[in-house]
């Protein structure tokens, strides 16, 4: 295939295709089975297939009367495809009747297109978060939340603890210099079960660690914690649910995705859940199982005994800190447009940060301190008492005042727990003086940012 998918990922991906289908006849209704299903059409480069798929889900969305999730789908037709006119149409129809406001509309329109699929990287299972709260990855602003539907955040006391008892006051990256993880593991070209399960059986029977397999904890903690068996193809965390255990996955793969976007295969040793453990309570990726796997669970104490063991404490701060990196470069609409080795330098001289809940980034009249990035949480951005925007995971703030060489004119607050990194003015114009595209890039967004700032001051 052109696309690079390995000829064995497509007998998976025909499978994964054959289930969608036998979920439509059950539910013809079900947008998001058919959202799903033009992911699969797109990795097996059928894509006036995806193209039907996505208009008819648009459709059930507009009848549904969830016009902001019909404009979005819409959204990812026009990426793939800009003159539609099936759903072109759809999108008329709703600005003629004032279905929704204009902010809205295109708002929930550059969301759309802001959605993506890796076609370059073999992995099977996609995610199936397609809701309107899902930031976007690209220049535009995320919907305006008003302060009641904002999603909450989880910033108990118990989780400031976990926190500061692993990190210590100290950023995850002193753990050595600051390298770009490509991919923690390679996809195997098999994908047919391993150790399938006897069908007969009355239930699954839990396979054992393989007892070649070095975990970064100690057995004794392991044979005391509780082990949750996962079929392939089944969901284990979804991006952005709570999270309040730490997992290990002992047996299988996992595949690791943002939005769209297939981040990494997991293999037997790796982390799952350390972003909600020491960030914000709330899974920031998309974990599903490509093999059956086995997960061991650590939870309050035997997660404390776990957080105090220098070794495992080394490993959960490396995954942690790889994984945000992999998660950052993906979806920021700057580093994702750089080539690897210069997203790799600028991250070098990145200073990584943590803000907790109501804690103040930038005040309005403060100096140019650089380019923030958002690596996990939330920030709010205002003027005055008016909220500017908001900004998720891979977005950026801090280039206007940079760029034009004047104070701020807005405040930046951390709404729950927030890991940044920070890039100085210094390196921000170094960088931007010998890449020309990161330059046009800043440049790009920093006038957008400021025309819609101004049209809400004028508002």
């Amino acid at each position: 295939m052109g696309s690079g998918v390995p000829p064995s990922y497509q007998d998976e991906l025909n499978r994964l295709l054959v289930q969608y289908r036998e979920a439509m006849e059950a539910d013809p209704q079900d947008a998001q089975t058919l959202v799903d299903m033009a992911t699969v059409l797109l990795k097996l480069e059928r894509t006036d297939e995806a193209m039907r798929s996505l208009r008819r889900a648009a459709w059930v969305c507009f009848n549904r009367a969830n016009y902001e999730e019909a404009v979005a789908i819409c959204g990812r037709v026009f990426r793939l495809r800009p003159v539609d006119s099936e759903s072109q149409q759809l999108v008329e129809e709703i600005r003629r009747a004032e279905l929704l406001d204009p902010t809205a509309l295109e708002e929930a329109m550059s969301r759309g297109r802001a959605r993506r699929v890796s076609d370059g990287q073999p992995v099977v299972v996609l995610s199936r978060e397609v809701d309107a709260t899902t930031p976007a990855w690209d220049e535009t602003l995320e919907r305006a939340l008003p302060p009641d539907e904002v999603a909450p955040t989880d910033n108990s006391p118990h989780l400031r603890q976990l926190r500061q008892q692993l990190l210590g006051g100290k950023p995850p990256w002193e753990l050595d210099t600051l390298p770009l993880s490509s991919a923690q593991h390679q996809v195997a070209e098999d994908l047919e079960p391993q150790d399938p399960h006897d069908p007969d059986a009355d239930g699954p029977t839990l396979p054992q660690s393989d007892p070649g397999l070095d975990l970064p904890i100690p057995d004794e903690i392991v044979n005391q914690v509780p082990r949750r068996w996962y079929p392939a193809g089944s969901m284990i965390l979804e991006e952005r649910t709570r999270c309040r255990a730490l997992m290990l996955l002992e047996q299988g793969r996992v595949t690791v995705t943002k939005a769209d976007i297939e981040l990494m295969v997991l293999s037997p040793g790796d982390f799952i859940g350390e972003l909600a453990v020491l960030g914000d309570g709330r899974a920031h990726a998309g974990y599903r199982a490509v093999d059956d796997c086995t997960l061991l669970m650590f939870e309050d104490e035997s997660l404390r005994q776990v957080l105090q063991l220098p070794r495992s404490s080394t490993a959960i701060r490396k995954s942690y800190r790889d994984r945000l990196q992999q998660m950052l470069v993906a979806v920021s609409p700057l580093l994702s447009a750089l080539p690897a080795t210069d997203a790799r330098q600028l991250l070098r001289r990145c200073r990584p940060m943590r803000l907790e809940d109501g804690q103040v980034l930038v005040r309005e009249g403060d100096a140019p301190v650089g380019v923030f990035f958002v690596m996990l949480g939330r920030l709010v951005v205002t003027e005055g008492a008016r909220v500017l925007e908001q900004l998720g995971d891979g977005d950026h703030v801090g280039e206007l005042a940079v760029l034009r060489d004047t104070p701020s004119q807005q405040t930046v607050t951390a709404h729950g727990f927030c890991q940044l990194v920070q890039l100085q003015p210094s390196d921000l114009i170094q960088f931007a003086a010998q890449n020309a595209k990161l330059g046009a890039l800043l440049q790009q967004h920093a006038a957008r940012r400021e025309r819609r700032y101004q049209a809400m001051r004028e508002s």
